[in-house]
């Protein structure tokens, strides 16, 4: 009996865990929020900080939203480069769609990078990033894109993973 007993707490603990880290990020981004929402800048971006560097996705936009604003911290573009990119490696749609437009409209000889992550972007489901792609489209802004529809939003990992390569190396 005391074995079986173990094995219920050992299976409790594995399950709880994760829902008390959950509820901790959770937490954080809230007290980060109301924070900010207060006029506390420098408090949010600590709080969203620390939920950053334990990999929490949403907290990595937010730092990087921060250093891109001046919020709480010195404005830094590089910083917030760094972050976006972060979140996007995270596969945070946002972070995706926001490295995009760092890319595109600041850095030229990373057009096609920003590109794939814009796609990246609107394949995971950032309405933001499939409006920019469809407009784009329309507009002819970029060259030798790819036609892009909600449709044809099934990316496949293989092929992400292949234009990741391609951006890189160009």
């Amino acid at each position: 009996m005391p074995a079986k007993r173990h094995i219920i707490v050992f299976s409790l603990l594995v399950f709880l865990i994760p829902l008390s880290t959950y509820a901790e990020k959770v937490e954080i981004l809230s007290a980060g929020q109301a924070a900010f929402d207060g006029g506390d800048y420098e408090t949010a971006v600590n709080l969203w900080r620390t939920a950053a560097s334990k990999g929490n996705s949403n907290a990595q936009v937010l730092v990087g939203l921060a250093y891109a604003n001046g919020w709480g911290v010195n404005k830094d573009m590089q910083s917030a480069e760094m972050w976006y990119h972060v979140a996007a490696e995270n596969n945070n749609p946002t972070g995706q769609f926001l490295l995009a437009l760092y890319y595109i409209s600041s850095k030229s000889e990373l057009l096609n990078t920003g590109i794939m992550w814009l796609k990246r972007s609107a394949a995971n489901g950032d309405v933001s990033a499939q409006g920019f792609l469809q407009k784009a489209e329309q507009k002819h802004w970029f060259e030798n894109i790819e036609r892009w529809t909600a449709a044809s939003q099934e990316i496949t990992s293989e092929k992400m993973a292949g234009e990741t390569i391609a951006a890189v190396q160009h």
